[in-house]
């Protein structure tokens, strides 16, 4: 499963491999972090380097998710909200909206790699590096694209910092993690969309 949308947040399963558990000696501390509040709030900035194409491209904006579904990414271009039934693609520069079914995810949405990494991925590994725990992570399902997933976070609080994986196309993604923050609540309007006045809606089959 994968994220297909402009933005590559991915969704990521693989094979996992066994290790022992004092070499991912952190990674509880790291999963108890992330669900200290159920809801977070983040910007990001995502940067996909193609070998292919020889050329970078970067993509900034913002995320709030809820788990179960729920989330809404937005970028100067774009908004992509989901209800955890429903999910909106608005493009402004089209001035189109896709009205899609979750489904598609299966039992995972696309930002579960930020609230929950741990209920996709095994840890394989951990590295400290000065101030940041780097976790080197490979999903637990199969027929999964990238096969790996990297997350660096910050060694005294374990917030997420940045992360690292190789998507299908065998460009390189990284996505910078800024003003992490987490809450007990968030308003459920946030996790619907409105079609703006004047533009395409469709949806999708």
């Amino acid at each position: 499963m994968k994220f297909h949308h402009t933005i590559i947040f991915g969704l990521l399963f693989f094979t996992a491999i066994s290790i022992a558990a004092s070499d991912c000696a952190d990674i509880e501390a790291f999963e108890k972090k992330l669900k200290e509040k159920p809801y977070i709030f983040l910007d990001f900035e995502q940067i996909t380097r193609s070998v292919i194409f020889q050329a970078q491209d970067t993509i900034k904006g913002t995320i709030r998710t809820g788990g179960k579904g729920k989330f809404r990414i937005e970028t100067p271009n774009q908004i992509i909200v989901s209800n955890g039934i429903l999910e909106w693609n608005y493009s402004r520069e089209n001035k189109q909206v896709l009205i899609d079914s979750l489904t598609r995810y299966d039992e995972y949405d696309p930002l579960t790699i930020i609230y929950d990494p741990l209920s996709v991925y095994s840890c394989q590994g951990q590295d400290n590096d000065n101030n940041k725990i780097v976790f080197h992570l490979e999903g637990i399902a199969k027929n999964t694209s990238p096969q790996e997933l990297v997350i660096t976070v910050k060694s005294d609080n374990y917030e997420p910092l940045f992360l690292d994986y190789v998507d299908e196309n065998g460009s390189d993604i990284t996505v910078n993690i800024f003003d992490f923050k987490q809450a007990t609540n968030i308003p459920e309007s946030d996790f619907e969309f409105d079609p703006p006045d004047g533009v395409e809606v469709i949806f999708m089959p």
